[in-house]
């Protein structure tokens, strides 16, 4: 299971679903977000990301094609391995 290291950047966000953007990672850049009600898709679209969610015993390891469904609330955080690019919210297309 990967670890993190001290992050060299770090980007707190809480976007609305309904508006996608755009996130790049590189490696040891640290996406930390807390959700409120609803869902956030997150769909990686190059590279790889480990996903950790608090009160979560497990971990996703999303792949570049693959979309993961956030739902609920708590903070969750995502880093590259080793970099990578994301569409979140919106459609995620």
């Amino acid at each position: 299971m990967p670890t993190l290291s001290r992050p060299t950047r770090v980007f707190r966000a809480s976007p609305a679903p309904s508006q996608g953007f755009h996130l790049s990672l590189r490696r040891d850049d640290l996406w930390r977000i807390e959700l409120g009600r609803g869902g956030l898709p997150i769909r990686c679209l190059s590279g790889e990301v480990w996903i950790t969610r608090e009160g979560s015993p497990a971990d996703t390891l999303l792949p570049a094609g693959e979309v993961c469904e956030l739902r609920g609330k708590g903070l969750v955080l995502v880093s590259a391995l080793p970099e990578a690019e994301l569409c979140v919210g919106g459609s995620a297309p």
